[in-house]
């Protein structure tokens, strides 16, 4: 059977404790159930480095299943079983983002961003969603937990100043929608409505990920010239097909 990594397992907490907010949807801002439900996340996540079964099964609601980041979900009695064989030996992960969202005081999601780190210091960068629900007899249970993998940063090209310099301007994807591409601080960055990817990291000398610590979309952009017409333009390209080219404008 193939093995699967647990990604939830040592961690290392940074206070990064948050409220979050939902438009149209009442969140309760209650200092005592605040802290509540922060020490029962600690408990959890130190049950899970300990393998302590007893509180793993107390914590988690019959229903509860994980969704790991390969989109394989484990139930609770396989979440249990393989957390207490790997008791000790997962990675370590950093909390770079934690926000607590509280509705009608009975439905808690943590919403979170954390990097781990395996015993030969690979990062990996996931987002989770944990939800819990408050039972009448047994208290707060988690009910689910969804991770999802994030974007690792590229290895970077080097690429002279003024090879870079030549690719900042302004480009037109349509009519009314423009590309705008930045030098800053030998960095270049652009910036597209309705798009979260910023900084452009070169992997080739005129070809870039676009990318963002907040994302796992693979989107690239390539840089190209037509000398016959003196026009230069900037492909995107996303999990590997065109999606639109956009000529420069100035």
């Amino acid at each position: 059977m193939k093995k699967l990594a647990t990604t939830i397992i040592t961690l290392s907490f940074l206070g990064l404790w948050g409220y979050g907010q939902t438009k149209g949807e009442t969140v309760s801002k209650e200092p005592e159930l605040r802290q509540t439900l922060i020490h029962l996340r600690v408990s959890f996540f130190i049950a899970q480095k300990q393998g302590n079964r007893s509180v793993l099964e107390r914590l988690l609601a019959d229903s509860f299943y994980f969704v790991h980041s390969t989109g394989v979900v484990t139930n609770r009695r396989e979440f249990i079983d393989r957390t207490v064989a790997q008791a000790g030996r997962g990675p370590v992960i950093e909390f770079k983002e934690q926000n607590l969202f509280i509705y009608n005081n009975r439905t808690a999601i943590w919403l979170s961003r954390s990097i781990s780190k395996n015993p030969q210091g690979v990062e990996t960068n996931f987002r989770a969603t944990d939800v819990l629900v408050k039972d009448e007899t047994k208290g707060w249970q988690w009910v689910s937990v969804h991770s999802t993998r994030l974007g690792s940063r590229p290895k970077a090209f080097t690429v002279a100043k003024d090879s870079m310099q030549a690719f900042v301007g302004t480009y037109q994807i349509s009519p009314g929608r423009t590309l705008l591409v930045t030098l800053s601080n030998d960095t270049l960055v652009a910036e597209a409505s309705g798009v979260r990817q910023r900084e452009l990291i070169p992997v080739a000398p005129k070809e870039f990920v676009w990318f963002s610590p907040d994302s796992n979309a693979d989107m690239r952009m390539t840089f190209v010239s037509d000398t016959d017409r003196r026009k230069g333009y900037a492909i995107l390209i996303v999990e590997g097909n065109e999606v639109w080219r956009a000529e420069k404008l100035k």
